[in-house]
């Protein structure tokens, strides 16, 4: 439940709830989104087979119909399905090779431990195709390893494009373009020592010949191609960290389906809107971009507390701990109309006293383009968490967020027409996984 308290939506004086909350951080596909208000979302995956072969089927929602509406959007169905074959001895003693095929998602890029991290994006970035993915782990030493892996697929279809277009919130929306077909190429490289150092290379391109224009209509390639790399340190004591850099060449973009989704975007139509310019509901103005560069950085690191005093003892996080984790992400976008730099980090302090009972404190600053003071937003927030044991995998979170918000902080779509966003959000969020 998101509940915001802002203006009135007639304009007069004073303010009044709103479900869902108009706030400029609401948007997973919206640069602005900070990963502090997420929205639903719900995952069964069913998987059955042997050490050897797989088969997995992935039925996922990012809405639940009863307490919303009927979004068939939002009601993914069969989400992925695909085989994984592994073949261990497939070098001998020296390793073996993992080969999945099927309609699966492949992420690179990933800040967090064991998630997408604080922001939950994708750093060089997340594959929505049906293809193939072949992978080994080859040991160097006692405790080095060589990761390889490649990758290729392409989307089943594309969405239907009509002249003028069907819009409906519970449809996909077509684009400003047609979406052609839709293809994606990767490469990746790394070396690992143990569990403490993971160092990877990463080389992504997708592209479309933009092959659903109307017979006879001029057509141009739109590409994406993402390189870069990472380093992961898992310091036990010393905490969790990671620090990543990708180039992305982003070129005609418009036509590209979701094959790729990198930094927010999951498309190239969104792409655009967070980095070359989106149509402005206040001014009217939308820049012409659509090809350019993105140049990124994004880093995480967490740290317990308890874990330092403990030691040399080993802490397993069952009992009473004080958590810090920091986080931020940098990008320098180069177009030829619209380049800029943007900048989001903060902090956040969690505390768990009790078993059952802990407290967080997180803080914001999002800043969509430095050049303009007036775009930027700091967000505030105080957690109560409610778990049943110290290392539990269900929680129920009551938390109070405060927006201080700049003069052109607007809320995201579908409210970006909205003259100012909510101060205040409220949320009672529940989860739990197995």
């Amino acid at each position: 439940m998101q509940v915001g308290y802002g203006p009135r939506n007639d304009a007069a004086p004073g303010h009044e709830l709103h479900a869902s909350a108009r706030i400029p951080d609401g948007t997973y596909t919206d640069w602005r989104y900070t990963g502090n208000a997420q929205g639903p979302w719900t995952q069964l995956i069913v998987s059955y087979g042997t050490s050897r072969a797989t088969g997995t089927v992935i039925i996922a929602a990012s809405n639940q119909t009863d307490a919303s509406f009927r979004n068939l959007q939002a009601q993914l169905g069969i989400n992925q399905a695909f085989v994984t074959l592994t073949f261990p001895e497939a070098f001998g003693d020296a390793g073996g090779v993992t080969l999945t095929a099927g309609a699966f998602s492949n992420r690179y890029g990933t800040a967090g431990k064991y998630n997408a991290g604080r922001y939950d994006t994708y750093l060089f970035g997340r594959t929505h195709v049906a293809g193939e993915t072949l992978s080994t782990d080859l040991p160097l030493g006692s405790k080095w390893h060589l990761l390889l892996e490649h990758g290729i697929g392409a989307k089943i279809d594309a969405i239907a494009f009509s002249t003028p277009p069907v819009k409906a919130d519970f449809l996909p929306y077509q684009g400003p373009a047609p979406q052609g077909s839709n293809f994606v190429h990767h490469a990746h490289a790394g070396v690992a020592f143990g569990s403490a150092v993971r160092v990877t290379g990463h080389y992504i391109t997708s592209w479309t010949p933009d092959d659903h224009e109307p017979l006879l209509t001029p057509t141009r390639e739109g590409r994406i191609t993402v390189t870069g790399g990472e380093v992961r340190i898992a310091a036990g004591i010393g905490g969790d960290g990671y620090l990543g850099y990708s180039h992305v060449e982003a070129s005609h973009v418009l036509p590209l389906a979701a094959g790729l989704e990198v930094i927010h975007s999951e498309n190239g139509g969104q792409l655009k809107n967070n980095y070359f310019g989106r149509f402005d509901p206040h001014t009217g103005l939308k820049p012409a971009d659509d090809s350019g560069k993105i140049d990124s950085v994004l880093f995480q690191y967490s740290a317990s507390l308890g874990a330092i005093a403990r030691a040399p003892a080993r802490f397993t996080g069952n009992g009473a701990d004080l958590t810090v984790t920091a986080f931020g992400m940098f990008n320098a976008v180069t177009s030829d109309t619209t380049s800029h730099k943007k900048l989001k980090y903060g902090a956040e302090l969690a505390y768990t006293a009790l078993p059952w009972l802990g407290v967080a404190g997180r803080a914001d600053v999002v800043q969509p383009d430095l050049r303009y003071s007036a775009q930027t937003f700091t967000i505030l927030s105080v957690k109560t968490i409610i778990r049943t044991a110290f290392i539990a995998n269900e929680v129920v979170m009551l938390e109070y967020s405060r927006y201080l918000l700049g003069s052109q902080s607007y809320p995201s779509f579908p409210y970006d027409a909205s003259p100012a966003a909510d101060p205040n959000l409220f949320q009672l969020v529940a989860s739990m996984a197995w």
